[in-house]
């Protein structure tokens, strides 16, 4: 079986702080999947030509971006706008398809800066702030916390052995959800071991992604 052929992109990755080398496919999936992120799908993108990269290179990038309450951008030294979610730098052949990427990816590091998007006037450069760390899910944290009669620590502990039963699993979840108050679902993910845990004198703190 014949293997697709490839090109060599540059992927600049705001969500992950990186610009690094990609493979793909000459199919459009190919090129969604790379700009694609799990809080920014990707299913049209648009390209541009801009000063700084080589021969008849071209910078990919989401088209709908404004429309996806975007966590993340980055913009190139020598230009204002910043652009929102990841792009890919792609080369063209002269006949219409694309070929691997001639501008050196060194300079693209060398001129790049991610952001965090914290507001929606993308326009504004107070919308945006330096990027220095990867993208992390928005989390929603509890505490709970101990009283006179009941050890918070003791309790999970209990409820996380217990839960190895299945016949005792949803009895279980329910007393540590209806004890602290916490939806269904965020008491489950602790008592399955979901999510990790931490003790704090006598409360425990987990995190759950929103």
């Amino acid at each position: 079986m014949t293997k697709p052929k490839t090109v060599t992109a540059i992927l600049i990755d705001p969500f992950a702080c990186t610009v690094e080398t990609v493979q793909l496919t000459r199919d459009l999936e190919s090129y969604y999947a790379a700009l694609s992120h799990e809080s920014m799908p990707v299913r049209t993108f648009e390209l541009t030509y801009r000063a700084g990269l080589t021969g008849a290179d071209a910078l990919f990038f989401d088209e709908d971006g404004l429309y996806k309450g975007a966590q993340r951008a980055f913009v190139l030294k020598g230009y204002d706008t910043p652009l929102l979610g990841k792009a890919l730098i792609v080369g063209a052949n002269g006949r219409g398809g694309s070929a691997d990427a001639e501008t050196d990816i060194k300079s693209i590091r060398d001129r790049v800066m991610f952001l965090e998007v914290i507001g929606t006037n993308y326009q504004s450069a107070e919308n945006y702030r330096r990027a220095v760390t990867p993208w992390m899910p928005p989390v929603t944290t509890y505490r709970l916390g101990s009283a006179e009669m009941v050890n918070a620590p003791g309790m999970v502990k209990w409820a996380i052995n217990g839960a190895t039963f299945a016949s005792d699993r949803e009895y279980l979840i329910n007393v540590i959800a209806t004890g602290w108050k916490l939806p269904e679902d965020a008491a489950r993910k602790l008592i399955m071991g979901e999510v990790p845990y931490t003790v704090e004198g006598e409360t425990v703190v987990f995190s759950v992604p929103k």
